[in-house]
């Protein structure tokens, strides 16, 4: 049981007998191929040698031999041939032993057409004047050709099925790990990796598991003690705000107020975005105008650098209204913050889909440096590290309109470049 339990829970040693498996599966495949494609009845070669005796080497060849057609003859059949007669002696092979060597040795039956002789095949035929010998010279006149080309190609299909099927089993916890790693960076916090083995992989799988809950519990800690602390401000705001109208240096009254009042603004803004983020739901689908939804939103905002080209026809999509509403502002209320110029604002048709629209918010502004794109859309994450008081947020807008677009299906996609501006495109 011991090592049962290693074995589960190490991957390496897995692929070890994995390694050994596959050497024996080899091994014994290629002797079974050996063993099929052997032709263990050398009488279906050999019968044809009394044959090419007669026909070929004696009468074709002549007597005496010619030479120059023995070799040839030879080549074209892949053989050796030894002439030993009264005054010729000539062979292709000076290996081959001589003829009356394998005559009287105790493997020669003279009631066969062939010998075995020093593990080699030999025919003889006797002549008036000597005898002809020939013996096969390579390999492959012992294999049966087509029965070789058939194994060898099941030999090969066999092995690798086997080996893709184990490997595919070895390995699939990874493309679960890859799924839930994919998951977990699109902001899936609660995803959990469900992987059973108990080698690396599942404590791997584990360990991310537990990491994400981390990063959960602490993004959720930072959000209540956000929270809390801005409900807790507006008692203090208020008493200010009261006795403030006790002072009586209108200048200080006012700054007072102003400061006050801009930061009652700003736990405001942090309380409703928070809320806006957990109340989100299944949206609720109907059809609206997006154009005169874009002008209404725009109007809202009360910003003269917006630009949109409102059409004079309907533009009717299927979307949650009130969601999309919260898209709109968020995305125009982010560009007017990281840019003095104009805010283009642009929706077309969907060519995907042709109840959707793609929506594009365009600025000129300070742009966003490439190493931080992919951090944009994470809670509370914010590109101005210098908490400039000119651009007022708190990292919450655009995360609340990733996860409104994941609830319509759809995608959202951010270019940019460090001083020439932003673009934000929205399909739905």
């Amino acid at each position: 049981m011991p090592i049962l339990t290693k074995i589960k829970s190490s991957i390496f040693l897995k692929l070890v007998l994995i390694l050994i498996g596959f050497v024996i599966l080899v091994n014994g495949l290629a002797a079974f191929l050996i063993y099929f494609t052997l032709d263990r009845n050398p009488q279906s070669m050999v019968n044809r040698y009394p044959v090419l005796l007669s026909k070929y080497i004696i009468e074709d060849i002549g007597m005496p031999p010619d030479t120059n057609k023995a070799k040839q003859l030879a080549n074209d059949l892949n053989m050796n041939i030894r002439y030993e007669l009264n005054n010729f002696r000539w062979t292709t092979d000076p290996t081959i032993a001589p003829a009356q060597e394998i005559l009287n040795s105790s493997s020669y039956d003279s009631s066969k057409t062939y010998t075995y002789y020093n593990y080699r095949l030999y025919a003889v035929k006797k002549l008036p004047n000597g005898f002809v010998t020939v013996a096969p010279w390579l390999p492959r006149d012992f294999i049966n050709l087509p029965k070789a080309i058939i194994s060898v190609i099941a030999f090969i299909t066999i092995v690798i099925v086997v080996l893709y099927f184990v490997l595919r089993w070895l390995f699939s916890p990874v493309k679960i790990l890859s799924k839930g790693v994919e998951e977990i960076s699109k902001g899936q916090l609660d995803y959990k990796i469900n992987v059973e083995t108990k080698d690396e992989l599942g404590k791997l799988a584990i360990l991310i598991n537990n990491m994400t809950e981390n990063i959960s519990r602490s993004i959720k800690a930072k959000e209540t003690l956000l929270v809390d602390v801005s409900h807790e401000l507006r008692t203090p705001l208020t008493r200010m705000k009261l006795s403030s109208e006790f002072i009586d240096d209108e200048k200080i009254k006012t700054k007072i107020k102003d400061d006050v009042n801009e930061m009652e603004h700003m736990v405001g803004e942090l309380l409703d975005n928070y809320k806006k983020g957990n109340a989100l739901s299944k949206p609720e689908i109907s059809g609206f105008d997006l154009n005169a939804l874009i002008q209404s939103s725009a109007d809202k905002i009360l910003n003269d650098r917006i630009i949109f080209k409102k059409q004079n026809k309907p533009f009717i999509v299927k979307a949650d209204r009130e969601k999309i509403e919260t898209v709109i502002k968020n995305l125009i209320d982010n560009a007017l913050k990281y840019s003095k110029e104009e805010v283009l604002v642009n929706a077309v048709p969907n060519p995907d889909n042709t109840e959707g629209f793609i929506l594009t918010v365009t600025d000129k502004g300070i742009g966003i440096p490439k190493q931080e794109l992919s951090f944009i859309f994470e809670p509370f994450y914010r590109v101005d590290k210098s908490r400039n008081k000119a651009i007022m947020g708190y990292g919450l807008g655009l995360n609340i309109v990733k996860k409104i677009i994941e609830l319509h299906n759809g995608t959202i996609e951010v270019k940019s470049e460090k001083g020439l501006g932003t673009e934000f495109t929205v399909k739905i």
